[in-house]
């Protein structure tokens, strides 16, 4: 009787190491796995959550500059912008004494809510009319970017140099006021 006992026992223990096994092995790596992935999206939540919560904060702020900038906007009317944008660089050409020689506006596609104005210019000057042309361009109130800016020399000793600059400027599109 013993020796049936003694080996129930064993076949117990035998069952209780391949269960022990087999949830080692089957069961607890997919729960493990599973639980490291849980808690790996619960801190990118938790990341999110924080960054909202940091914009909710600062959400009158932001408010105001995009109003801000929305208004500096050139109107929508292609033409109404077109002769903003080309009146500044007359401003500023005057003001710089940089003889613009070719001035080409072009319209790209609509971003968003945003139209953008692709203007070249061509410029001749001294030096520091080039650049205080850059300067009046850059410190503009118009939301204006440059894109590309290259210079070369005219004379021999660079008394005299070209301008050719690509800047865009945005516009409402079409229907916005």
């Amino acid at each position: 009787m013993m020796d049936g006992n003694r080996q129930k026992r064993f076949v117990a223990a035998a069952v209780l190491c391949a269960g022990g096994l087999l949830l080692d092995r089957a069961v607890l790596p997919p729960l493990t796995a599973s639980w490291n992935a849980r808690s790996e999206r619960i801190a990118e939540v938790k990341e999110l959550l924080d960054d909202g919560t940091v914009l909710l904060e600062r959400e009158a702020s932001i408010r105001e500059r995009w109003d801000e900038m929305t208004a500096r906007a050139l109107p929508a009317d292609r033409a109404a912008a077109e002769n903003t944008v080309l009146n500044a660089v007359d401003q500023w050409a005057a003001e710089s004494r940089l003889a613009v020689s070719s001035l080409k506006p072009r319209w790209m596609r609509t971003e968003g809510i945003f139209a953008r104005l692709e203007v070249r210019a061509t410029a001749e000057g001294r030096p520091e009319a080039v650049l205080a042309f850059l300067y009046a361009l850059e410190r503009d109130r118009l939301p204006l970017c440059v894109e590309s800016a290259k210079l070369t020399p005219r004379d021999d000793r660079g008394r005299l140099l070209g301008l050719d600059v690509t800047f865009t400027a945005l516009a409402r599109g079409e229907g916005e006021a």
